[in-house]
């Protein structure tokens, strides 16, 4: 996994800590801000454990002609992995 160094993540790792302890999960390791992706570990109420991989980065306006001033793009990417190790 390609890691980056240098990125000022502080409130992005606040805000997504703070939406894992609003649904109920409890944040169990927090990531540095400054190393993307941010790791977490994060425990479920039912006491199972994840990891869950961030790679959180602010929305880009859409600067091209003829599509609305206040349009901006995303990139949203679920997927899972699991080995049977």
């Amino acid at each position: 996994m390609e890691r980056y160094e240098g990125v000022r993540g502080q409130q992005r790792v606040e805000a997504i800590a703070a939406a894992i302890e609003a649904s109920g999960g409890k944040v169990v390791r927090a990531p540095s801000p400054s190393v993307a992706p941010f790791e977490f570990e994060v425990q479920f109420p039912d006491g199972k454990q994840l990891k869950l991989v961030c790679y959180a980065f602010t929305a880009n306006k859409y600067d091209q002609k003829g599509r609305p001033l206040d349009e901006h793009r995303l990139q949203v990417k679920v997927g899972f992995h699991a080995s049977r190790d």
